[in-house]
């Protein structure tokens, strides 16, 4: 049982998020980002940074890789496969409207989340930066 439930986990473990984190590492390398440009681009703090580059076993929150993506300008096909790859799937609530809305029109990070804000009273982040 020990031996099956180790086994287990070694090839379960971050199965759905592998070939995201592989992604998420090509944007990072593509768009030559730095851990300060990282978060001064996205808004987010340095742990989605280290945990991309690092390959760690996590999953992403929807308004984490939501930031990432519109932050690089991805297109909202780009951004869907790879939401996808994370779990997610978009809807029709307010949030994942907002997140498509600004993909399609290739919103700055700080309009999205004045957007999101005015709409949800929520951010892309968990507190507001000055």
């Amino acid at each position: 049982m020990d031996e099956f439930n180790r086994y287990n986990r070694e090839n379960n473990t971050n199965l759905r998020c592998s070939a995201l984190l592989i992604a998420l590492n090509q944007i990072i390398n593509k768009n030559n980002l730095t851990i300060q440009n990282f978060c001064t681009r996205t808004l987010l703090s340095e742990h989605p940074f280290k945990t991309i580059v690092s390959y760690a076993s996590e999953s992403f929150q929807f308004k984490t890789l939501a930031a990432i993506f519109i932050a690089v300008g991805l297109s909202l096909e780009e951004a869907d496969n790879l939401f996808h790859e994370a779990g997610y799937f978009l809807n029709n609530s307010v949030t994942h409207r907002i997140v498509r809305f600004s993909l399609e029109n290739h919103l700055s990070i700080d309009e999205a989340d004045d957007l999101l804000y005015a709409k949800t009273h929520q951010h892309f982040y968990k507190a507001k930066k000055n």
